[in-house]
C-alpha cells in the first residue's frame, strides 16, 4: 500500500468513527496563503531625481481576499514605505527591522488613524511627526497620548474631533504611541493605497547620492475560521537616486 493509500484509509476510518460515534465530521486543516505583493512602478532601472514626484503602483493578490486587479483588495489597507538611506550597504539591517514599523501602522490602518494622519503632512488631523515634536519632552506623553487614541478628544490641534478607537486593544495603541513619538528624530515615511506618488526629498546629508528603499505591504485578514491567522505580504525595491 503506498503512503498515499494508508493516509485516506486513515482518514476513512477516522470519518466513519466520528460518524458513528455522533462526532461532526473532522475537516482536513487549511493553510493560509501569503499574499502576493508587487510594485508594478517606479522601475528599478532608472535612477530617482531628488525633487521629482515619482508615481508609484502595487498590485497584490492573496487566494483568500482577492486580488486588486478586480477591486477586491481594500485600498487603505495597502502600505507603501519609503526610506532614503545614504548608502545601499545599509539595505540589509534596514530591512531585518522594517517588520517593526509595520506592526504599528497595520494596527493603525484598521481603525480610523490613517484616515485623518499621515506621515509628515497635514490631512484631517496632524501629521505624526508633529505629534511627535510637540510631546517628545513630555513625561506623560506616553500616558497622555495612549488615552487620546482609545477616547478620542478635540481641542489641542482645532475643533475637528477625534474619534474614539474601541477596537484598538492597549498592547496595540502601546507599539502605536512608541511609534509616533520615534519619528521627531528617525521618521518612518509611508503611503497608504495601492496608487500615488513620492516625492524623492533632498537628504540632510552631504552627500548627493544614495538609495531609495521601496517596500510595500498587505496584511491579509486570515481563514474564516482562523482570523487571527493572518500574513504578511511584502515586496522591497532598492533605487538608486542622484
Amino acid at each position: 500500500m503506498t503512503y498515499m493509500q494508508n493516509r485516506l484509509v486513515q482518514f476513512l476510518v477516522i470519518y466513519l468513527l466520528s460518524m458513528i460515534c455522533g462526532m461532526a465530521p473532522i475537516q482536513a486543516q487549511v493553510e493560509n496563503n501569503t499574499p502576493i505583493v508587487k510594485i508594478i512602478q517606479p522601475k528599478t532601472s532608472k535612477p530617482l531625481k531628488w525633487n521629482t514626484l515619482i508615481p508609484y503602483s502595487i498590485t497584490v493578490n492573496d487566494v483568500e481576499d482577492g486580488n486588486s486587479a478586480y477591486e477586491e483588495i481594500t485600498d487603505w489597507e495597502v502600505l507603501l514605505i519609503a526610506k532614503y538611506l545614504k548608502d545601499s550597504s545599509l539595505v540589509k539591517d534596514y530591512l531585518a527591522r522594517i517588520k517593526l514599523d509595520l506592526v504599528p501602522l497595520f494596527a493603525m490602518s484598521k481603525s480610523t488613524c490613517l484616515t485623518c494622519h499621515a506621515a509628515s503632512s497635514k490631512l484631517i488631523g496632524p501629521s505624526f511627526d508633529l505629534i511627535a515634536k510637540r510631546y517628545r519632552e513630555n513625561d506623560r506623553a506616553k500616558t497622555y497620548l495612549t488615552e487620546k487614541i482609545i477616547s478620542g478628544g478635540t481641542g489641542i490641534w482645532g475643533e475637528v474631533k477625534m474619534p474614539p478607537n474601541p477596537d484598538l486593544n492597549k498592547a496595540e495603541v502601546a507599539l502605536i504611541v512608541d511609534w509616533i513619538l520615534k519619528q521627531a528624530d528617525n521618521p518612518t515615511p509611508f503611503y497608504v493605497g495601492m496608487e500615488g506618488a513620492i516625492r524623492a526629498q533632498k537628504a540632510q546629508t552631504n552627500s548627493d547620492i544614495g538609495v531609495y528603499v521601496l517596500t510595500a505591504a498587505y496584511k491579509d485578514h486570515g481563514l474564516t475560521s482562523a482570523p487571527k491567522n493572518q500574513k504578511l505580504g511584502l515586496q522591497t525595491i532598492t533605487l538608486k537616486i542622484r
